[in-house]
């Protein structure tokens, strides 16, 4: 049997420990990935992605998500940050 913390867990039972925890998760495969903080520096290189790419995005017309926004990706896994998914509008 695996440690308590290497164990897959359902989605309901990230939401639960997300809701509590002090880290930013992400679920991935069915694991709770804690995230790094991210910086000053992080911060502006992800904004000007978001002005570069936002004509793309818009072009496609796909939804664009902020590092706040949450989504379920098309494989289950819940993730943060969402920019790097591309949905169709109204989707996740």
């Amino acid at each position: 049997m695996e440690p308590p913390e290497r164990r897959r867990l359902t989605l309901e039972e990230y939401l639960k420990l997300e809701a509590v925890s002090t880290e930013r998760l992400e679920y991935r495969a069915g694991r709770a990935v804690a995230l790094a903080v991210p910086t000053k520096n992080h911060a502006r290189i992800a904004g000007n992605l978001v002005m570069a790419l936002g004509p793309l995005v818009r072009a496609r017309r796909c939804d664009f998500f902020s590092d706040d926004a949450k989504i379920i990706a098309p494989n289950g896994d819940r993730t943060i940050p969402a920019k790097r998914h591309c949905a169709t509008p109204g989707s996740s």
